[in-house]
């Protein structure tokens, strides 16, 4: 089971029906505190914690260095290193460091998952990183 620790939520304006995107990745918007679901390697703002549509409040967990429930997008193993998918869940990505391509380190997990649409517990990270 999915477990998370208290951390710090931002609100923002959900600009797109959020309503099926709880934990789920999101990034800023066009209007300024404006949130839309994430996308392939896009820079993650946080973690959606609540299901809103569109013009209504959207919490977003955006602090790095705390637990927090995510859906994965796919399988993914213990300790995988893990980026945005085009639907906003979390997928594996390895880090390379050399430049080759450059991704955004949503964080790090700490539970496998066995199949994609499963909640599983990550170390938010927020930052940008280079993938092989």
């Amino acid at each position: 089971m999915a477990y998370e620790s208290l951390g710090y939520d931002q609100t923002f304006v959900a600009e797109e029906d959020l309503s099926d995107y709880q934990f789920h990745c999101v990034k800023l918007g066009a209007a300024e505190k404006g949130v839309i679901k994430g996308s392939a390697a896009c820079m993650v703002l946080g973690i959606l914690m609540n299901n809103p549509e569109s013009g209504l409040p959207a919490t977003v967990r955006t602090a790095p260095g705390i637990i927090t429930k995510v859906k994965a997008g796919d399988v993914i193993v213990f300790k995988d290193t893990l980026e945005s998918d085009a639907d906003g869940e979390v997928v594996a990505f390895t880090i390379n460091g050399d430049g080759a391509t450059e991704t955004w380190l949503v964080g790090i997990a700490l539970q496998a998952a066995a199949a994609a649409n499963v909640l599983i517990s990550i170390l938010t990270k927020f930052c940008p990183a280079q993938k092989t």
